[in-house]
């Protein structure tokens, strides 16, 4: 497997998440996005896609943006007014990498996963969990350092059957980890891809881990986990 740190050179932009708290049972943020992405693109902005968790009450758009004022400008001129929105904040995908997926994805459930470390071992956490590889039990889709506030170091994004079949996954490959202290799971239950095929490969490109992929494989297996709603 190529390292981490090689894994990102050429990277030329920035991913961010911004994370709207919208009043119960209102869709205006979604509709707001799904009928205005494509004219917000831009060489400084690039639209990935959108989720949902109502559990949380939360829509979560992903963007690649050139750098953080960019995306602040963006943020404030596209969603400030929407009167949906109670509040919002930013989520810096930090050293973001991707993993291709097996084939048979079909009927699985996505979960974020958000993990609190002990700081010395970050980056050795990080290092164990790029390793993983996909199990019938869960299959990481992507992972990225955050240092949240509230304590998270690094989020996942993992598809499973369901939360019992999650846990084991977790149990079995995440939680033996030396240095990972919590873990807190939320199910993703709306997700939607906004990249075209030619801004996703150009987006993960650089980011892709455990194997070389062609161009085939591009299509098969990693824009495929955007159809399925990343």
């Amino acid at each position: 497997m190529e390292s981490a740190k090689e894994t990102h050179k050429g990277a030329p932009n920035v991913m961010f998440i911004a994370r709207f708290k919208v009043k119960r049972g209102g869709e205006q943020v979604w509709e707001h996005i799904i009928n205005n992405y494509k004219d917000w693109k831009s060489a400084d902005i690039v639209p990935l896609y959108v989720t949902k968790r109502l559990s949380k009450g939360q829509t979560s758009f992903i963007v690649e943006a050139r750098d953080s004022s960019t995306f602040a400008d963006f943020l404030l001129e596209r969603f400030s007014h929407l009167e949906a929105i109670e509040d919002y904040y930013v989520v810096n995908l930090m050293r973001p990498i991707f993993f291709p997926l097996p084939h048979e994805v079909a009927g699985l459930k996505r979960f974020t996963v958000e993990l609190s470390c002990e700081k010395p071992t970050c980056k050795s956490v990080y290092e164990c969990l790029s390793k993983i590889k996909p199990t019938e039990e869960g299959i990481i889709t992507y992972m990225a350092f955050t240092f949240l506030e509230r304590g998270h170091d690094l989020i996942l994004s993992v598809l499973s059957k369901d939360m019992e079949t999650l846990e084991t996954f977790l149990h079995q490959n995440v939680t033996s980890i030396e240095g990972v202290k919590n873990i807190s799971v939320n199910e993703i239950t709306k997700t939607l891809k906004l990249a075209t095929m030619f801004e996703w490969k150009k987006t993960v490109h650089p980011l892709t881990v455990w194997e070389n992929l062609t161009s085939r494989d591009y299509e098969e297996k990693v824009y495929r986990d955007v159809i399925a709603g990343c």
